[in-house]
């Protein structure tokens, strides 16, 4: 299935109507490509090599494809028919340009006019300029895509026309160059097992803002990619190209060109494996140095803002006079005390993330950050951090049970440093209410980081907590601009509550880029089984005076929770089940006149890997779990012919029942050599019913049919 799967968004956008290869490329009375061979002018000496050029001129709004098409098309090919001695090299492809195809998919191609260029060897010896022939073939596209193709041939004669020499000087200024020391920037790589990434540096501003990569990935389809995306990012620009599926270790292997402005004029550099420098250490994330640094920001407010929570600001002025009172009258003694403080708060969160380290050691060995590409791991984080917002926003109360609260406070009253020490380890764990937020915010974030990473987020969450302490240690009288309680520290606590919310909306949002809208529907249902539960702990539980009162709210949350919740989160499958997946073999007459002899029924799809068509209908209808099911079940042969590149017998196939081009879907009934022919668009409801009746048409198949072909 693959990477086409991004086309089929795009299916209710795009129409595209597919026909079959005609040499005058003629569709609706409009000629859409017109090819020819030309000679270059600068050709003098038959015995010497020449370049020949392709040149394509493109109807208005229409265009074909370069070498790599990008995520939708087909390049164009030449093939040669020279005479014996000659030998043709590859075609010299000019710049592209990055076009959107149908909203979203991204294509590499040329529109207007192009000219390829290939040069021709000639044997030794040889005296005169022969006779070339090529057949040529591309794929032009607008709304729609037409297949064409042509017989081209040159009869040479040198000439000194200038509409050629002007079109061959602005073909070769369009080549792109070697990549050298001349080029006057540098390219590292960093490979992961997401995508590859380029930092370009060396450019000046104004180059850095039109700077693209075009990719050229191995032929052999190892190695599957998506367009890149550019980031820019002070001096230097981010290019990160997505690999799909496994095919890191063959990454490098994807080369390209490079290409910017430089003096007004369009450059391209040809990227090969040696012409990356030394490779980026670690692929840097998304915004780079200046990215971190806001999440090491927004940590150390994050710590910050716990000390005017309801739960810490109230007895932060009594922790200090505590502090003067053991010193007496030594300001240095009350500051070694604040320090001794700091210290327990800052080992606090060192230990956490030292856990947190830990635990990624032992885990997956794929690395934690790919757990955020996992739908049931986005799932489960956004019901905690959910859980966090309710407390948050007032709906429950999370509270450390008394007796706990009693031995840890107890753990505080000693004097010295060893005692101020354990009031900060502890206070954290005793301000739970308002910590755990930040807490579980950090670790989201942190599961997709480096360990260093990891223990400067909590160091800065740390230093937030702890800085007040620092300070007012050190200027006591500082304490009177401390902000006096009131009903404005709920406010901010709230206030936290609808940040955290926020942060719920993103984590969705992933969810639904990778397991689409039924898995956030479904989050969303476990996310009120939660809502519905803390309100029943707030509302009842944590007030009930009787035993009774107690049991039930808790039995209606276990039902809550354990049921509903339970069952939505089972909903959100990590992938679909791929058990029961169609078994398709290769189409050919003489593998279909053999079933039919057996007596077995067919069902043949005629397809494309252009045809966004086909693929909506692969994506929505064939590959679906009924449509699986009722092939296996009834026995039928499951053939698909691959039209990607034109093939005579599927031609002759798509003419025999009027088809313009793919798709085309085929039934036959077991042993019948006459079949019925479904309607471009497919239903699961037209399958079943061809499927369990194949021996006589569907009129409502034959009616879309019918309606489909005009």
């Amino acid at each position: 299935m693959g990477a086409t799967f991004r086309f089929v968004l795009n299916a209710l956008a795009l129409t595209v109507v597919l026909v079959a290869p005609l040499s005058a490329q003629t569709f609706q009375g409009i000629e859409l490509v017109k090819a020819e061979l030309l000679l270059d002018p600068a050709t003098k000496d038959p015995g010497k090599p020449f370049t020949v050029g392709l040149r394509m001129r493109m109807a208005s709004h229409w265009h074909t494809y370069w070498q790599y098409s990008g995520d939708f098309g087909l390049p164009t090919e030449i093939k040669w028919e020279l005479p014996s001695g000659y030998v043709a090299g590859a075609i010299q492809w000019p710049l592209p340009n990055r076009m959107m195809d149908g909203g979203n998919i991204i294509t590499f191609g040329y529109s207007d006019e192009v000219l390829l260029l290939t040069e021709i060897t000639p044997p030794s010896g040889a005296t005169t300029f022969p006779v070339i022939k090529a057949k040529v073939s591309w794929l032009v596209c607008k709304e729609s895509c037409v297949p064409g193709d042509a017989d081209l041939t040159l009869n040479p004669s040198p000439t000194d026309d200038a509409a050629s020499k002007a079109a061959f000087a602005q073909a070769r200024a369009s080549l792109p160059r070697s990549f050298g020391k001349g080029a006057g920037f540098e390219v590292a790589r960093s490979i992961t097992k997401k995508e590859i990434v380029l930092a370009v540096t060396g450019l000046s501003p104004g180059e850095l803002e039109n700077v693209y990569f075009f990719p050229l990935p191995p032929a052999d389809g190892s190695v599957v990619i998506s367009a890149p995306i550019v980031e820019r990012t002070g001096d230097r620009v981010l290019v990160r190209i997505p690999l799909q599926g496994e095919t890191s270790a063959n990454a490098g292997k994807v080369v390209g060109v490079m290409a910017f402005e430089r003096g007004g004029k369009r450059e391209g550099f040809e990227m090969n494996e040696a012409s990356f420098s030394s490779s980026i250490a670690s692929a840097p994330p998304p915004g780079g140095q200046r990215g971190l640094l806001q999440f090491l920001w927004l940590g150390f407010l994050g710590g910050l803002i716990l000390n005017v929570m309801p739960c810490v600001l109230p007895v932060l002025s009594l922790k200090i006079f505590g502090f003067m009172q053991q010193a007496g009258e030594a300001p240095r003694r009350v500051l070694h005390l604040g320090l001794a403080y700091s210290t327990g708060v800052f080992v606090w969160f060192l230990g956490l993330a030292a856990l947190l380290v830990s635990f990624r050691a032992a885990g997956s060995e794929e690395g934690w950050g790919f757990l955020f590409q996992r739908p049931l791991f986005l799932a489960g984080l956004s019901a905690v951090t959910f859980v966090f917002a309710l407390n948050l926003l007032g709906v429950f109360e999370i509270v450390l049970p008394g007796g706990m609260q009693n031995r840890l406070s107890g753990a505080t009253t000693r004097e010295g440093l060893s005692g101020a020490f354990f009031q900060g380890l502890l206070a954290t764990v005793l301000a739970t209410s308002c910590t755990a937020p930040f807490l579980g915010t950090a670790l989201g974030f942190a599961l997709g980081q480096a360990a260093p990473v990891v223990f400067t987020v909590f160091g800065a969450i740390a230093l937030g907590m702890a800085l007040p302490v620092l300070l007012l240690t050190a200027r006591p009288g500082w304490m009177r601009f401390l902000p006096k309680p009131g009903v404005w520290m709920e406010r901010v606590k709230q206030l936290t509550g609808f940040l955290l919310i926020s942060t719920i909306l993103f984590l969705l949002w992933v969810l639904g880029k990778i397991a689409g809208v039924d898995a956030v529907i479904w989050a969303g249902v476990l996310l009120l089984a939660l809502a519905m539960a803390g309100w029943i702990y707030g509302t009842f539980v944590s007030f009930s005076s009787s035993g009774g009162g107690r049991a039930a709210g808790l039995a209606a949350i276990a039902v809550l929770v354990l049921g509903l919740g339970g069952f939505s989160f089972a909903q959100i499958r990590e992938t679909p089940p791929e058990s029961g997946a169609i078994v398709w073999e290769k189409y050919s007459p003489a593998r279909l006149e053999a079933a039919i002899r057996a007596k077995q029924p067919v069902f043949i799809d005629f397809t494309a890997d252009w045809c966004v068509n086909c693929k909506a209908n692969e994506r929505l209808v064939l590959e679906t779990d009924v449509v699986r099911a009722a092939l296996r079940e009834r026995g039928f042969l499951a053939l698909k012919g691959d039209w990607t590149r034109s093939d005579p017998e599927i031609t002759r196939v798509l003419r025999r029942y009027q088809r313009a081009g793919v798709p085309l879907y085929l039934v036959y009934a077991a042993g019948n050599p006459e079949p019925q022919v479904l309607p471009e668009l497919l239903t699961q409801r037209l399958v079943l019913e061809a499927l369990a009746a194949p021996s006589s048409p569907s009129k409502v198949a034959l009616a879309e049919d019918s309606a489909g072909s005009r």
